[in-house]
């Protein structure tokens, strides 16, 4: 099975209700009438990762379910860490959290892949892939060229043209190409920036 082929882009799924926020309940718009459109990019990095490690094409309405299930959806968005554990203890998939962009090539090189936390923008540093928190889906490495794949479940026309990303990614298809010294920059602020996945 080819890694990549599988793209889900949550601006495609804003009939679908994603409540987030639970807890607190201060986000507008995130814990009243959410949607995957506004908040589903956990979801959709994550329903990506089961489509190349395991083959299976997870509904996305199960997707929110398994967040709600994990309590992920206590603050804005999705908790990575509580929704990861409940996806990897009930699909047998190995995880772990990282910091450095070498422990991504190396899951790569195992055959496992990657879902980046980005932080957005912050002092001196405009987010390439987000102005705000989002995560992102890296699932192949290219010795050659030193970049990664990535699919950015919020890509819409003209976002990697804007000032100040401009001329940083290269895009091709629904893949868009990165280097680690972005990956870098756009994790610093993030604690961790890389969550990791494999088969048992």
């Amino acid at each position: 099975m080819s890694y990549g082929t599988y793209y889900l882009n949550q601006n495609r799924f804003p009939q679908v209700p994603y409540l987030t926020d639970a807890a607190a309940k201060t986000v507008a718009g995130c814990y009243d009438t959410g949607t995957v459109e506004s908040s589903g990019c956990g979801l959709c990095s994550s329903g990506m990762m089961l489509h190349d490690l395991l083959g299976i094409d997870v509904p996305m309405e199960q997707l929110v379910a398994y967040s709600y299930h994990a309590k992920a959806n206590l603050y804005p968005g999705t908790s990575l860490v509580p929704y990861a554990q409940l996806l990897c203890r009930k699909y047998d998939i190995k995880f772990s959290q990282s910091n450095k962009e070498s422990d991504i090539i190396e899951t790569i090189r195992q055959g496992g892949v990657c879902i980046a936390n980005v932080g957005g923008d912050y002092k001196g540093h405009i987010g390439v892939f987000s102005h705000g928190g989002h995560y992102i889906y890296i699932y192949a490495y290219n010795e050659a060229s030193g970049e990664f794949a990535v699919l950015d479940p919020s890509r819409k026309e003209g976002k990697y043209e804007e000032e100040g990303r401009k001329g940083k990614v290269r895009c091709q298809g629904d893949t868009v190409y990165c280097t680690a010294d972005i990956l870098k920059d756009d994790t610093a602020n993030r604690d961790p920036g890389y969550f990791l996945f494999l088969r048992k």
